[in-house]
């Protein structure tokens, strides 16, 4: 359901990486006409598991916007960098499909997944993305935002922790999902 100029709003839920971002994706769904959008994220936030701290697990915070936007609103999951470290592959597939029970009919956009970070690491990031393109070919409404791809080749803008960004590559990674949801469901 990739229909351009239906999304009135986006509503963004993400863990660690969004949370470190989230001046920058607000900047840049303003440029893009989103400048209402909402951006709920949380350190360690999965699917299915929160911090003490966090009000929402990925899905309840999916729940509980979904309640409080418009029906046209387009929605960005930034979530599976701690679903990959928290549950076997053979739960993914049941991760991802929660939240798209919750936005069935709605334009979702789930952004893919890296963590070559550490040697092994990836496998689980990889068999998370080849998940997400399976249950995108699946949903019509569901997308994949092939952030995989771009960053495997800048691995110097990682943090010394070498799981999250710095400026710059908290700036990258704004910029990238705001381009491909202009490209996607603004431009027509």
């Amino acid at each position: 359901m990739n229909v351009p100029g239906t999304c009135s709003n986006v509503v963004h839920i993400g863990d660690s990486l969004t949370l470190h971002s989230k001046q920058f994706q607000a900047a840049e769904y303003k440029k893009i006409g989103l400048p209402d959008a909402i951006i709920s994220a949380a350190g360690s936030r999965s699917v299915f598991t929160k911090m003490p701290n966090d009000r929402h697990t990925g899905l309840e915070a999916v729940r509980y916007y979904k309640k409080r936007v418009d029906k046209d609103a387009c929605w960005v999951i930034a979530l599976g960098t701690n679903d990959t470290g928290l549950h076997k592959p053979e739960a993914f597939g049941n991760n991802v499909s929660a939240v798209m029970r919750e936005l069935k009919g709605k334009n979702v956009a789930w952004v893919s997944v890296w963590k070559g970070w550490k040697k092994g690491n990836n496998r689980s990031a990889t068999l998370w993305n080849v998940m997400l393109k399976d249950r995108a070919s699946r949903n019509t409404n569901m997308h994949v935002v092939g952030w995989d791809r771009f960053i495997q080749s800048r691995r110097f803008l990682l943090n010394p922790d070498k799981v999250h960004y710095g400026s710059t590559g908290s700036k990258l990674r704004a910029e990238f999902i705001s381009k491909w949801i202009k490209k996607n469901w603004l431009e027509q």
